[in-house]
């Protein structure tokens, strides 16, 4: 990666604009993809969570929504490639590769 003092003004500009944006983007939390399907060449998932309330003294347990994903068809092997990454970082590292 470039040092900030290498790249011209207008790498630097870009730089800031894309850092800020990635700051702004939303961090969804969720449990469970409950609902998911496919409609004109476009991927459809509902992101829920559990969630607990007090209603009157009364704690109730329940489910909740938190987002609607939409994601073109042609991103499955981007999203699939991610997750399985993911899931290769859960594994324990065999002692024999550990420092």
């Amino acid at each position: 990666m470039a040092k900030a003092n290498d790249l011209t003004a207008d790498q630097r500009l870009k730089r800031e604009l894309a850092m800020r944006k990635a700051a702004e983007a939303p961090t969804i939390f969720f449990e469970e993809a409950s609902t998911f399907g496919v409609r004109n060449q476009v991927c459809i998932m509902t992101l829920d969570m559990g969630q607990h309330i007090k209603v009157e003294g009364v704690l109730i347990s329940g489910r909740c929504t938190v987002a609607h994903l939409r994601f073109p068809v042609a991103t499955i092997p981007s999203i699939r490639a991610a997750l399985d990454k993911i899931e290769l970082q859960l594994k324990p590292v065999p002692e024999k590769m550990k420092n």
